[in-house]
């Protein structure tokens, strides 16, 4: 990627641009469309499409804010155009872009007659799905005849009808006629059998309906709905697809659950079992179980997720963890067990120290910083940063995300984990940043380290 003055462009704050630095900002970037690296025009691209239909419009407010966004969107699509005239990915690369943005008003109204028009053009580069799809997701799916299912949940397109599917759950059409609370259980019946004869609807439906969080609204278990489709449907679900299938929702869905964990272990699909036992990053002892289970896999790769689980988040170390990848010390280092883990293949590896309290239940403030001086002391630290996670306008210093506080200092990361409000601590963690040659806890034996 042409690094440098793009490189300040495509980092510039957006959510912070007044009138005149949008007017400075766009051409610039506009410019890069007709570069030769195509990193750097696929680059430019993202950012000319999140500022057009989504950056620029949350800026502006009052009667003049539509004509303006549509006057954007116009002068966009003519750059667009012309930088395609050269590089005729770009076409097929904003279409994809149109899976997240250009359904707000005022957009429609541009966008609707525009994808018409290049459908009329059949473009050898430009798939035609892709603009079917767009239509889709920008102008809603018209389902006229209630007595079946939406025509284009049998396109021979994938991608096409996970947007169908995506709409139709979006729309609230499977709710049928009426003011109901709860969908047509008929429409779902036949949705469902529709996704075991060819996979790839109930998925895309899910991501659109449950845009509503309407649980309750489904009117059945949606848990038990999925497995019953993972262990019946013909075939897996299609790579193609707009929208996050059944494999992603229910390694989501059934994360603490045990049952349906097993259960998706039985049915043949240990690696969705896995992502399920592993979602929540904290101990859950329900599931612990089925990870000690899943750690004697045959599977290396299944078995390892699951053993480096069990060390990061409940403290143990299974008996056949492979002792190049997992060390556990117990009772060392100021009275406390520590498990090292080490993630990745050489020399791409690092490493991460957990510690959990010896005998007791948490640690006091006092106590973790003790841990982590003797870990890594400040010196070798280095200052501490803004986290990755913080917001825009945030400075350096800790983030809180649930029961953990993050830090990010120049040379490692720190998690502690506990009560943040009471200030008491469960486990610590600790990751070098760019150092695995220099900081080496695989190499700490009993009380104190080796080297």
């Amino acid at each position: 990627m042409e690094e440098t003055s793009f490189q300040l462009l495509r980092d510039a704050p957006l959510h912070r641009f007044t009138p005149a630095e949008w007017t400075g900002w766009y051409p610039r970037v506009a410019a890069h469309l007709a570069g030769e690296d195509p990193a750097t025009r696929a680059a430019a691209l993202e950012r000319l499409v999140m500022a057009v239909f989504r950056a620029e419009p949350g800026t502006l407010s009052g009667p003049e804010r539509d004509a303006h966004a549509r006057d954007r969107a116009v002068w966009f699509l003519e750059t667009l155009a012309a930088a395609q005239r050269r590089h005729p990915e770009l076409l097929a690369a904003f279409l994809e872009h149109l899976r997240w943005h250009g359904d707000d008003e005022p957009f429609p109204a541009v966008l609707l007659p525009w994808l018409r028009a290049l459908r009329a053009q059949r473009l050898p580069e430009v798939p035609g799905d892709r603009i079917d799809a767009a239509e889709l997701l920008i102008g809603g799916l018209a389902w006229t005849d209630r007595g079946d299912l939406p025509a284009l949940f049998d396109h021979a397109s994938d991608y096409v009808r996970s947007c169908a599917a995506c709409m139709f759950g979006r729309q609230g059409l499977a709710y049928g006629d009426g003011d109901q609370d709860v969908m047509d259980p008929d429409i779902i019946d036949r949705l469902t059998a529709k996704e075991l004869e060819r996979p790839g609807l109930a998925g895309p439906f899910w991501s659109g309906c449950m845009f509503f969080g309407d649980y309750d609204g489904f009117g059945r278990d949606p848990v038990a709905w999925m497995l019953d489709i993972i262990e019946r449907r013909n075939g897996p679900e299609p790579a193609d697809m707009a929208a996050n299938g059944i494999d992603f929702h229910i390694h989501e869905l059934a994360a603490g659950d045990p049952a349906a964990i097993r259960r998706l272990a039985r049915s043949g699909r240990t690696g969705l079992a896995l992502m399920a036992a592993t979602e929540i990053h904290d101990a859950v002892p329900a599931v612990a179980p089925v990870l000690r289970e899943l750690a004697g896999h045959a599977d290396r790769d299944i078995a390892w997720g699951a053993q480096a689980h069990l060390a990061r988040y409940y403290g143990e170390a299974h008996p056949a963890a492979p002792p190049e990848r997992l060390k556990y010390l117990p009772g060392s280092r100021l009275g406390v067990d520590a498990l090292v883990i080490r993630y990745g293949e050489a020399p791409r590896w690092s490493d991460l120290a957990v510690f959990f309290p010896s005998g007791r239940d948490a640690f006091d403030t006092d106590e973790a910083w003790s841990v982590i001086d003797a870990a890594m002391p400040p010196e070798a630290r280095g200052d501490i940063e803004k986290h990755p996670l913080a917001r825009h306008d945030d400075g350096a210093g800790p983030v809180r995300v649930a029961r953990n506080e993050h830090r990010s200092y120049a040379h490692c990361q720190i998690v502690l984990s506990g009560e943040p409000e009471a200030q008491r601590w469960q486990r610590i963690e600790m990751g070098a940043r760019h150092r695995s040659d220099h900081w080496r806890p695989f190499q700490w034996g009993g009380p104190a380290r080796s080297s």
